[in-house]
């Protein structure tokens, strides 16, 4: 009886860390992403570059059809620090599974709603997005 409810209670334990662990991951990967909309909104890259790993790409299809492509520091040196933009960005979903996501952003620009799925790793306890399909349609 001992080791039946020593059992239930480690499962139980493991269950609630095991939850809270998740709970975190997932406040990990919001807060990773809300650097990406910060960055964007307000101007810094600075924390871009703490959003995103350095291998990054951004993948889109061009007004012509073919595949666009842009590189992480190629899309960071387009925010000007303190250069403030017309963007509001929002989470719509995110997805987790162990040290992978898949997280759904919606950023309204003007008359355009981008439509971003950003895919994060986390390395060394620390969650990145590792790349990113975008496309956008009008409002």
């Amino acid at each position: 009886m001992k080791q039946i409810l020593t059992a239930l209670v480690f499962i139980i334990t493991s269950s609630v860390i095991s939850s809270s662990a998740i709970a975190d991951d997932f406040d990990d990967v919001a807060a990773t992403v809300g650097k990406y909309f910060e960055g964007t909104e307000q101007g810094r890259p600075n924390l871009l570059e703490e959003a995103f790993l350095p291998s990054l790409e951004i993948q889109y299809v061009t007004p012509e059809g073919t595949l666009g492509r842009i590189t992480a520091a190629d899309y960071i040196s387009r925010f000007k620090p303190g250069a403030k933009a017309n963007r509001k960005g929002r989470i719509v979903s995110i997805d987790l599974v162990g040290t992978a996501a898949n997280v759904k952003a919606e950023i309204i620009m003007g008359d355009r709603l981008y439509t971003d799925y950003l895919l994060l790793l986390k390395l060394d306890g620390v969650w990145r997005v590792s790349n990113k399909v975008a496309t956008f349609r009008q409002r």
